[in-house]
């Protein structure tokens, strides 16, 4: 069992002594693992701030008989020091921890889902774009990532992609136009092409786009309905996040 060298974010961490501190990392070469960290909490560990939440690092793990690997040692790459300074936005990455604990894969590469939460800790600890735009990608694009990639280039019953409004079943991942309402969420067309953009685009494009208020409003609801409907659980953390 040879040590090897992952970079990855820390999505969730847990102190199990003293000293200790166990982690789930979002790496790069094998998607979400879990981790033990010898004297992390100690005020002189070199682990002490690599494997902090929501850090971005270069770590050097061993496999265990458990599953669970070591860390031996870890380099920060960047601890995105913004997101400590507002705790809304650091509400909004706890929720987009859980989210990728839970479409993140495990034991194979994640290379497109580690950048796409790179760039949403970057977006959101340097308060660059709106919170609800943030969110909405990374809602939208993880799930595509994950396998459920909605089918919303044109009405699913006539074809039609330019109707002034569509409906958007978040439960099939498929769209109606005005005509052939067949049930859901009733969404703009420029709801519809934000949407579009963001599944089409790589990952760096797919943040760049603006909306109206009414009109983000409207495409951070649908793409939050449309994860939980994927997914189908309940996260606490984005509870939180409305709450404040």
């Amino acid at each position: 069992m040879e040590t090897r060298s992952v970079t990855g974010l820390v999505i969730r961490e847990k102190r199990v002594s003293e000293a200790d501190r166990l982690v789930w990392i979002l790496t790069d070469e094998v998607g979400v693992i879990k981790a033990f960290v010898p004297n992390a909490l100690k005020i002189n560990s070199k682990f002490l701030s690599a494997t902090q939440l929501l850090s971005y690092s270069k770590l050097y793990i061993k496999p265990t008989k458990d599953e669970t690997f070591r860390i031996s040692d870890a380099k920060p790459i960047n601890v995105f020091f913004g997101l400590r300074k507002d705790v809304r936005a650091l509400a909004l990455c706890g929720y987009m921890c859980e989210l990728i604990a839970t479409l993140a894969p495990k034991g194979e590469e994640a290379h497109e889902f580690l950048g796409v939460a790179l760039n949403s800790a970057h977006l959101l600890s340097e308060n660059i774009a709106d919170f609800r735009l943030i969110k909405a990608v990374f809602e939208l694009k993880f799930c595509c990532l994950a396998g459920y990639m909605p089918d919303i280039s044109g009405c699913v019953i006539c074809g039609e992609t330019e109707s002034d409004s569509f409906t958007f079943n978040c439960n099939d991942g498929i769209i109606y136009c005005g005509e052939c309402d067949g049930g859901g969420r009733k969404i703009s067309k420029s709801v519809l092409m934000a949407m579009r953009h963001i599944v089409e685009s790589d990952r760096k494009r797919a943040f760049a786009f603006s909306l109206g208020d009414q009109s983000l409003d409207s495409l951070c609801a649908v793409c939050e309905e449309f994860v939980i409907s994927q997914t189908e659980r309940h996260y606490k953390t984005l509870d939180f996040y409305k709450e404040l």
